[in-house]
């Protein structure tokens, strides 16, 4: 069998290894955010802190950001109410609010607020994930926005809107 040399380690020659580079990158590659037409912009309205798609989308959503609960309360458009989660369809007055599906997230249960109080909220993971899994093709329920109301930094509803 072959000894190592001095320099080398199982087939790794260290001493011709390319030093790695210790600048800092810039700026823009350093940004956790998507780029391009799908970069998060965050706002607040009432009390909900808003994320929101682009600036474009924020003027054809802006009716249901300021007043999420108004739409979960027609019990013909509602498709799930549950003491966890209730989901309701956006009702189309135009055709851009189309398919439209608004999910807000009860934290009624202790557990899951107290999880929550120490990370991100279930529905702005949710819409990260969702703009991830569109950067990479696949297809997914577009999201718009994703939304909480927190008092104290305890979570008490999270709302996630999609297309």
């Amino acid at each position: 069998m072959p000894r190592h040399g001095a320099g080398e380690t199982r087939g790794i020659n260290t001493m011709s290894a390319a030093k790695p580079d210790k600048t800092p990158p810039d700026k823009a590659s350093r940004s956790s955010a998507p780029s391009g037409e799908i970069a998060p912009v965050s706002i607040r309205l009432n009390r909900v802190r808003w994320l929101v798609r682009s600036q474009a989308t924020l003027k054809t959503i802006e009716p249901v950001l300021s007043a999420p609960d108004a739409f979960l309360t027609d019990p013909k458009c509602l498709l799930k109410d549950i003491p966890k989660a209730t989901i309701g369809r956006i009702p189309s007055c135009n055709s851009e609010r189309k398919g439209w599906v608004l999910r807000r997230t009860n934290y009624g249960l202790a557990r899951a607020a107290f999880r929550d109080f120490f990370r991100v909220s279930a529905p702005m993971r949710a819409f990260r994930a969702s703009l991830a899994l569109e950067q990479a093709g696949i297809p997914t329920p577009r999201a718009l926005a994703a939304g909480i109301i927190r008092v104290m930094q305890k979570p008490l509803r999270g709302y996630f809107l999609t297309v």
